[in-house]
C-alpha cells in the first residue's frame, strides 16, 4: 500500500478538486466501511503499466467509460493498489477491431501494454499479425512484427523487407525469410529467391544459380519462373545461349497468360531470333501482351510498330494511344518517344 498517499497535486483528472472535504455520497455505496473510509482520505492510486497516478475517486468515474489512462491513452491492465473495479477489456479484441478498421495509432496503444506475444498462445499469438498481412495493413503489420508478434507466413514477410512495407527496406532478411520457404517447398519464394540471385539483391549475383532456383519453380507451371528461364536461354546467362529453348520457355508461358512472355515472344519475331523474321506475327503478339495483361513495354513496342508501320499500317494516333498508356503505367521510354513523335505530328500538321 505504499502507493497510497493524501497530495491533491498528483491527480491530472481533478486538478486539485480534491482539496474540499470528501462528499459523504462515495460511489460502491455496498463497500465495506473500510474501503470506503480509504477511499473518503483522497487515496491516489497508480496505474498499470504506465505509472500515472490519480486520486482513486476519480480514476473510477473516469474507469466507468474508459480503459486506457486519460493522459497516454495506454491500456490500463492492473494497478497499485488494485482498483476495486476490475479492469474489463479485452485487449485481443481491442487488437483485432483496430487491425480491421486499420487504426494505426490504436494498435501503437495497445502495443505499449501488457499484451505480448509471450502471455499468449500459439493461436493467438500468430493471428494478429496474420490478418494485418491479408489485409495489407503494412504499416501495422511492420509494428506487430517489430513487437516480437509472429506468423507463418514468411513469404509475406520477405515481401514486406524486400519492399519496404512496413519496415526499413532489407534484402538480406528478405533473402533469408524466402530461403527459408523455398526449402519448405514454396514455388513463389523459389522463384522470387531465383531473381534476387539473378539481381544480386541481398546475394552475390550467381546466374547459375537463378537459372537453377527458375527451373525448379518452372517445372512446377511457375509462369513468370517460365519467362525468366526464356530470357536467361535468350541472353546465355547461367546457360548456353539457345534461342530454341528461350521459345519453348515463352510459349509454356504464355499458355498460362504471362503477358512479359508474350512481350518477349514478339520481341524474337520482331527481331528474328530463332524464328524467321515477322513483324505481322511480332505485332500480333505486341498487342496481345497489351490488351489482355495491360503490359507497358508491350504497349511501347505496339506504339513503335504503329509508328514505323512495321506489321500493322502506320498510324500516329494509334502510336500515341499506345505510347501514353505504357507512359501512364511509368514506362519512361514510353513518355520521351510520345513527346517527340507529339512534335514531329505539330509540325507535319504547321506545315
Amino acid at each position: 500500500m505504499n502507493a497510497v498517499s493524501n497530495p491533491t497535486d498528483l491527480c491530472a483528472i481533478c486538478r486539485g478538486a480534491h482539496k474540499k472535504k470528501p462528499s459523504k455520497e462515495l460511489p460502491y455505496p455496498s463497500l465495506p466501511a473500510f474501503i470506503r473510509r480509504f477511499l473518503a482520505r483522497g487515496a491516489v492510486i497508480t496505474l498499470k503499466p504506465c505509472n500515472h497516478r490519480f486520486h482513486l475517486q476519480c480514476i473510477s468515474r473516469w474507469m466507468n467509460k474508459s480503459s486506457q489512462c486519460p493522459l497516454d491513452r495506454r491500456y490500463i491492465t492492473d494497478s497499485t493498489p488494485p482498483l476495486l473495479r476490475p479492469v474489463e477489456v479485452d485487449l485481443h479484441q481491442e487488437l483485432d477491431k483496430a487491425i480491421e478498421n486499420n487504426q494505426i495509432e490504436k494498435v501503437k496503444d495497445i502495443l505499449l501494454s501488457s499484451l505480448t506475444p509471450k502471455r499468449q498462445s500459439r493461436v493467438i499469438e500468430v493471428f494478429p499479425l496474420s490478418v494485418a498481412i491479408e489485409d495489407c495493413r503494412w504499416e501495422i503489420a511492420g509494428l506487430l512484427h517489430k513487437a516480437g508478434w509472429h506468423t507463418h507466413k514468411f513469404n509475406a514477410l520477405g515481401w514486406m523487407y524486400y519492399n519496404g512495407l512496413g519496415v526499413e527496406q532489407d534484402y538480406t532478411k528478405a533473402l533469408d525469410y524466402y530461403a527459408f520457404e523455398a526449402e519448405h517447398g514454396s514455388r513463389l519464394a523459389t522463384r522470387i529467391l531465383g531473381s534476387m540471385y539473378e539481381k544480386a539483391l541481398g546475394v552475390e549475383q550467381n546466374y547459375t544459380k537463378a537459372f537453377l532456383l527458375y527451373q525448379e519453380a518452372a517445372s512446377r507451371e511457375d509462369p513468370k519462373a517460365q519467362n525468366r528461364l526464356g530470357c536467361l536461354y535468350l541472353k546465355g546467362l547461367g546457360v548456353e545461349k539457345n534461342y530454341d529453348m528461350a521459345l519453348f520457355w515463352y510459349r509454356k508461358a504464355d499458355k498460362l497468360k504471362n503477358g512479359e512472355a508474350r512481350n518477349n515472344l514478339g520481341l524474337m519475331y520482331r527481331d528474328g531470333l530463332g524464328v524467321e523474321q515477322d513483324c505481322t506475327k511480332a505485332a500480333s503478339w505486341f498487342h496481345t501482351s497489351a490488351l489482355w495483361n495491360n503490359n507497358a513495354a508491350a504497349q511501347k513496342n505496339l506504339g513503335y510498330m504503329c509508328q514505323h508501320g512495321l506489321g500493322v499500317e502506320q498510324n500516329y494516333t494509334r502510336a500515341l494511344y499506345y505510347y501514353r498508356k505504357a507512359a501512364d503505367q511509368g514506362n519512361l521510354t514510353a513518355l520521351e518517344t510520345m513527346r517527340l513523335l507529339q512534335l514531329e505530328v505539330a509540325s507535319l500538321e504547321s506545315n
